[in-house]
């Protein structure tokens, strides 16, 4: 017998697979992350053909599978669509988002980010948002070693008790960028 999961979700990255798949990777309000293989989606009879873009939310039915979820259906979301002045954020976290979990990984906190993408459209909000990641996985250092990674302003900033004045800096943008590089070296993700 064949178990479905429907839920919401917004899909942050797809690639080609096979002649006429795509595998999709979304994160779900309640399953997670969550890879999947939309079969035959390439070809033009497709009923899912048109029906998922790129950091695009919907409303997903999916099954288990050997090695990947099976896209059953997909029915997009009509307030789905990052604006192109999100556009460079929102594929910047999903590249991180993607980088620093696991499919099939429950980690519920990043539905919050996810969901937020359109309304990523600054650096500070960026690195707020990475940040707030690294916290979900566990990887972000504890305060006293904060210091190792991060410049005195950007640990202020990080510590919550101030904004991205730090940012306006393009040399501390650097320095908060490989601070996160760093960390995520530490953790064996790069």
């Amino acid at each position: 017998m064949s178990v479905y999961y429907g839920t919401d979700a917004r899909l942050i990255s797809a690639r080609d697979w096979g002649e006429a798949d795509r595998l999709m990777t979304f994160f779900t309000r309640d399953l997670g992350r969550v890879d999947a293989v939309a079969k035959s989606v390439r070809l033009a009879k497709s009923k899912l053909s048109g029906h998922l873009n790129l950091f695009s939310r919907a409303r997903i039915m999916v099954t288990p599978g050997r090695e990947y979820w099976r896209l059953l259906d997909a029915e997009q979301s009509s307030e789905s669509k990052v604006s192109s002045d999100a556009l460079f954020f929102a594929q910047n976290i999903a590249q991180f988002l993607v980088s620093i979990t696991v499919r099939d990984e429950l980690a519920y906190g990043f539905w919050e980010i996810v969901s937020s993408l359109d309304t990523i459209r600054t650096t500070e909000a960026l690195n707020r948002a990475k940040i707030n990641s690294l916290r979900i996985v566990g990887m972000l250092p504890e305060k006293d070693d904060l210091k190792i990674f991060f410049s005195p302003k950007a640990i202020v900033f990080i510590e919550s008790r101030a904004h991205g004045e730090c940012f306006a800096d393009l040399v501390e943008v650097d320095a908060f960028d490989a601070g996160i590089r760093q960390i995520l070296a530490t953790n064996h993700m790069v």
